[in-house]
């Protein structure tokens, strides 16, 4: 499971390159690092401590993000480790990926363009600026959140987006067939069925949203008496969700949503709405912790409405099983300095 958290941490490290350093080099913070210091090295990279540090804190809270909650059981089981041995996990693996990308991106000559150094130094110097007004101040406050020293902060985020930039520039020389992504497509439909579908919904809580059955048989009748109506010939599906719905977020829409199997809705309106065995125009009833919803299925995206989603898809997994080679060079061996990497204790 812990791959999956590896685009997100991306993503994550993504967003902060709108604190772009200053400068245009390939100046690892890891040189810094000391034998007693760092962490673990790739090929002869070496990981410090602040650029781990970096990544486990995003780690922590991808996991808090998994168990919903900031009061994480770092005891608890994930995959049969530890949480907080898991958390440890995540941050080596994405840092090594991090590295063996910079690595790739200095062999390709990656280099930002004048342009877009004036830019990443306007950025840079409006994030320090935000934080303090003089460079000492900036400094201190930089150091005491990520142990990084301010010239190592900008090296750091330099090489956040150089990789960034080696990963666009290697993945707009993919070339995808449509035998390919309908291949892709076909083998990954759970990932991008995509449908629009209607409803009218009957609460079965009164004014003060307490559930009751009495409401919860009126609201029962309802939906029944109104799924006969939808079905007649010529019923106008969304007069009657503009006449009768209780759902005022949908209620002007004609009562459409469009769903996936994003865990975006309750499960059983998503269950209904992403069965694959549905036709257009199928209709049905359904009960959720809101009441009673009358379905209609709208629509069902084609492969080519979804072409462009699939194929950004495509790309991507070319691109993570490029690194996955990148990971089994033997010039990209990874070393734990098991001492250092031991110590560091989570949260």
């Amino acid at each position: 499971m812990y791959r999956k958290f590896v685009n997100a941490l991306i993503t994550v490290a993504m967003v902060l390159t709108s604190i772009i350093p200053a400068s245009n080099t390939f100046a690892a913070t890891a040189k810094t690092a000391t034998p007693e210091t760092h962490v673990a090295k790739v090929g002869t990279d070496k990981i410090s401590k602040e650029e781990y540090n970096f990544f486990l804190r995003d780690a922590i809270s991808m996991i808090q993000s998994y168990f919903n909650s900031y009061n994480v059981d770092w005891n608890a089981k994930i995959n049969d480790m530890k949480a907080s041995e898991y958390a440890k996990k995540i941050a080596l693996d994405n840092i090594v990926d991090f590295k063996i990308q910079l690595s790739k991106a200095k062999d390709a000559k990656i280099t930002l363009t004048k342009n877009e150094m004036d830019e990443f130094n306007g950025n840079m110097n409006s994030y320090l600026n935000s934080l303090a007004s003089t460079t000492k101040d900036q400094e201190n406050i930089i150091k005491n959140e990520t142990g990084f020293t301010l010239a190592q902060f900008k090296s750091f985020y330099n090489n956040v987006y150089i990789v960034r930039k080696f990963a666009s520039e290697t993945q707009k020389k993919f070339n995808c067939t449509d035998t390919e992504l309908k291949k892709y497509y076909n083998s990954n439909k759970n990932l991008f069925y995509k449908v629009v579908v209607g409803h009218i919904l009957f609460l079965t809580t009164d004014e003060n949203n307490q559930s009751t059955p009495k409401k919860e048989a009126e609201a029962k009748k309802k939906a029944e008496e109104t799924l006969l109506k939808i079905n007649s010939p010529n019923s106008d599906f969304a007069a009657l969700v503009k006449e009768l719905s209780e759902d005022p977020g949908s209620k002007e829409t004609g009562g459409k949503y469009t769903v996936m199997n994003n865990n975006q809705f309750v499960p059983e309106f998503q269950n209904w709405a992403v069965n694959p065995s549905r036709k257009v125009g199928d209709t049905g009833i359904i009960k959720t912790s809101y009441g009673f919803h009358v379905m209609k299925l709208m629509k069902i995206y084609s492969f080519n409405q979804l072409k462009s989603d699939i194929k950004s898809s495509y790309i991507i997994k070319k691109y993570d099983d490029n690194l996955s080679a990148w990971r089994k060079d033997k010039k990209y061996k990874v070393v734990k300095n098991e001492s250092v990497l031991n110590a560091i204790k989570v949260p």
